[in-house]
């Protein structure tokens, strides 16, 4: 068995994608070195060594943009010879060189189908947040459902989704949860936190979001409900953003006006720097107005922190018991949860079950479902 895996994300190591591709392709490593695994990947990107059945394969097309949609047709796809290509968007390539070959697909979430199709109903507003391309990608999605021999949807939100999404989907559809990386499965040791909180000239208490700086993860909103909390706790905390985003240059002149605002911006961090920064912090701030699974959810209950989060999506479900859910839409329920966690008039999360629970989202697990459906495809 030869298994393609379009592994272009590890190129963006911080992000959603860089995470989810490089803790599965570990998690695959450990549990199966029979089966022969080939990553493609455009010239250039770092990938790691996983073990003596994978193989690098650097695909040449155009730029990096027109990899997803352009590798199946090149000479190194085609002198590699995979069993299976595995994607990681619902965008299956126009290629002759696919056609007799299994295609499966990780469905990570189905953004320009549910903003088009239910929130932006609801919410008009959120127009601006998806471009024609991706409202034109609709139709593309649908086509390539319909191709794909294999759909893995990463939480019972995208599932469900994909489920009203795509018709005659349902036989060929399995849920594989992400897993949490294993260095957020505790907290950081005090000596890291307090190097993070000097670097970045942070005291204590404050709260965190490490979700990035973009219209879709609402952190506007979220600004304005920490402006909205009483001056005597924005004085004594801080709101810690970190990472980059469309968002962050009119935020900060936006905040230039307002005196004492408390709010500091990290810029990029190293996962290393974020461990430590989420492991100090009196809670985590999700408030996305969709996700198809929300990692930082995973990664702050870990280190033992208590989370905000939004009440819709794949962040409704997750962890559901131990999250604190708010409105994203809403800036009031946003300002109250911030302000009983700083007050602690919320009980704490019971740790010992939320390690319980957490003991469910396993890449290993993720990654035995995927084998599976593989060996049953060529079986």
């Amino acid at each position: 068995m030869r298994i393609g895996i379009n592994v272009r994300h590890l190129s963006e190591p911080n992000t959603g994608l860089g995470i989810y591709m490089n803790s599965l392709l570990h998690a695959i490593s450990r549990i199966d070195q029979k089966t022969q695994y080939i990553l493609y990947a455009p010239p250039g990107t770092s990938i790691p060594d996983f073990g003596k059945n994978f193989i690098r394969c650097y695909c040449m097309t155009k730029g990096i943009h027109d990899f997803d949609s352009h590798f199946c047709d090149t000479r190194e796809f085609s002198k590699s010879a995979p069993d299976i290509v595995h994607l990681q968007h619902c965008i299956v390539p126009r290629s002759k060189g696919i056609k007799k070959i299994h295609v499966t697909i990780t469905l990570h979430d189905l953004m320009p189908y549910v903003f088009f199709s239910r929130l932006m109903i609801q919410h008009p507003e959120l127009i601006n947040l998806l471009s024609m391309k991706s409202f034109l990608s609709i139709p593309v999605f649908r086509q390539s459902a319909k191709k794909a021999s294999h759909i893995f949807a990463v939480s019972n939100s995208t599932l469900r989704d994909c489920l009203n999404a795509f018709k005659n989907v349902s036989d060929k559809t399995t849920l594989a949860l992400n897993g949490i990386d294993p260095l957020f499965t505790r907290p950081a040791q005090k000596i890291a936190i307090s190097q993070a909180l000097h670097k970045y000239g942070i005291s204590q208490p404050y709260l965190i979001n490490f979700s990035g700086l973009t219209a879709r993860k609402n952190t506007s909103r979220l600004v304005q409900a920490w402006l909205h909390l009483p001056p005597e706790i924005r004085k004594s905390c801080r709101l810690v953003i970190t990472g980059e985003g469309s968002k962050k240059a009119s935020l900060s002149k936006k905040l230039e006006k307002v005196r004492d605002h408390g709010i500091v911006f990290t810029g990029y961090a190293s996962r290393d720097m974020l461990h430590a920064l989420l492991s100090g912090a009196a809670a985590s701030l999700y408030v996305s107005l969709y996700e198809g699974f929300g990692l930082p959810v995973l990664e702050s209950l870990g280190c033992r922190v208590p989370v905000i989060a939004s009440n819709i999506s794949s962040l409704g479900e997750i962890m559901r018991d131990h999250v604190i859910h708010v409105d994203p839409f809403s800036r009031k329920e946003i300002t109250h949860a911030m302000e009983i966690i700083f007050e602690k008039k919320h009980p704490a999360p019971d740790w010992h079950t939320v390690k319980r629970d957490l003991a469910k989202y396993s890449w290993e697990k993720s990654a035995e479902t995927m084998i599976r459906v593989w060996r049953q495809l060529l079986a």
